[in-house]
């Protein structure tokens, strides 16, 4: 299965992101792009739509760590 890496740059803000809301790296990153998906803010294409396979507790937005 492809799993394409994560631009360095972007690791730390989704490190602090997911220790602040106490979940995975992992499960931050998959619901944002799900949400980015379901939001149709990605090109069309060949678009499969997915739903969630775990929800975890949302928490307040939290300022970015740079």
């Amino acid at each position: 299965m492809y799993s394409p890496k994560i631009s360095e740059d972007l690791i730390r803000t989704l490190y602090y992101a997911a220790k602040d809301r106490k979940i995975p790296m992992t499960l931050l990153v998959d619901k944002i792009i799900r949400n980015a998906i379901l939001s149709n803010s990605l090109p069309q294409g060949k678009l499969v739509i997915c739903q969630p396979a775990v929800s975890f507790p949302e928490s307040e937005p939290r300022k970015a760590v740079a």
